[in-house]
Order: structure tokens, then C-alpha cells, then sequence
């Protein structure tokens, strides 16, 4: 079975495509088949991922974060509760909860994530880090479901 994420700005997905080669989309805890790429960071330092943190976008503005990808590879830090986070950190919440989602839709343990990202996307972030020694400084490496695998088209 071959799993993989849309890695999107607004929103994201995980499928997976069985021996046959059908694609499902995998639901997320709500049931949901698109997850907002929207994370609300608790006091506690704990995630709120997708609808969940979506709710907060106007009661929290503060501490609530969308569009993150599009300033991976900046300088720009984000602060939540007085503490500060790297964009990639942000957004490596988003991979944690689909792969979470993924392995409790699935009942398998997923040990390597691939994602689709846009050429000039690939190109942006290699540029940025100069080398591909340091090019996986990226929210696959940063999450703890690493590793994960960027397809560029």
C-alpha cells in the first residue's frame, strides 16, 4: 500500500493507493476528507489541527496559524503563548495529525510519508538551503514521522 500527503497551503489530504491501484482519500478524526491547513497552539504547547483550529482564526488570531508554507524557508518566526516557532514547526503539526489519522484509518504504522510539492517549490526551498545536505531542514524532518519524501512536479 503506497500512502502520501497533499502537503497544501489552505488545505490538506492523505490517500492512500491499494495493490490494485485505487485511490482513497483517508478521513480525518472528524470525518472530514479535507483538512484545513490551519494549527492553533494551546497554552500548553499542544496542536489543534484543521476545523479544530479553524474556530479559533477569530477568537485567537494570536495563536493561530494558516498559509504557514508560504514562508518556509524565511527568517520569519511565529510566537504562540510567548513562545516562538520556526513556520516548519507550525506546520509539521499537519503532517503529525494526517499520518495519525492515516494509521488509525488504515491499522498499519506508516514509517515514510511521500508529499507532491511544485517544482519551483522544491527549487525555492533547495535554494534557500544552498545544499542537499541541508534541504531536509523541512516539516517531514522536524516531525516525528519522519522520514518523509518530497515529489516535485
Amino acid at each position: 500500500m503506497i500512502k502520501g500527503i497533499d502537503f497544501g497551503t489552505n488545505t490538506s489530504e492523505a490517500a492512500f493507493a491499494d495493490k490494485n491501484g485505487n485511490i482513497t482519500v483517508i478521513p480525518n478524526t472528524e470525518g472530514e476528507l479535507i483538512t484545513p491547513s490551519v494549527v492553533y497552539m494551546k497554552h500548553s504547547g499542544r496542536a489543534l489541527v484543521g476545523s479544530q483550529a479553524k474556530e479559533y482564526l477569530f477568537t485567537r488570531p494570536d495563536c493561530t496559524f494558516m498559509e504557514v508554507k508560504r514562508i518556509f524557508g524565511t527568517e520569519e518566526k511565529l510566537t504562540a503563548h510567548g513562545k516562538t516557532y520556526a513556520p516548519e514547526e507550525i506546520q509539521a503539526h499537519i503532517i503529525e495529525y494526517l499520518v495519525d489519522c492515516a494509521e488509525e484509518y488504515t491499522g498499519e504504522v506508516i514509517s515514510k510519508v511521500y508529499s507532491a510539492m511544485h517544482e519551483y517549490q522544491h527549487a525555492i526551498l533547495f535554494e534557500i538551503y544552498q545544499e542537499e545536505s541541508k534541504y531536509p531542514q523541512n516539516p517531514g524532518k522536524i516531525s516525528p514521522k519522519t522520514p518523509m519524501k518530497f515529489l516535485t512536479f
